[in-house]
């Protein structure tokens, strides 16, 4: 692996975990456009790629519902709850 793929793949995983962690606190589904303003306005392509895989995990959900956030009816995405 070349030092600009390590390079990407480290600032990748940086973004994943803001946006984890954006939407563990997040009161309910959030959309991407809110997920970008909240972890600092990062680019929504970026954003929308991490919160795919997140809704495409056992760890979230993606679907059509009204965002906590903003009040818009769009794609949403929540982390799952976790029973133990």
């Amino acid at each position: 692996m070349s030092a600009l793929q390590m390079e990407t793949a480290m600032k990748f995983e940086t973004l994943a975990r803001k946006v984890e962690d954006c939407l563990l606190h997040a009161p309910s589904c959030v959309c991407d456009s809110c997920v970008a303003r909240k972890v600092g306005g990062m680019e929504l392509g970026r954003v929308r790629n991490v919160t795919r895989r997140i809704g495409q995990s056992q760890t979230g959900s993606r679907y059509t519902g009204r965002c906590s956030e903003c009040g818009r009816t769009t794609v949403v995405t929540v982390m799952n709850s976790v029973s133990m």
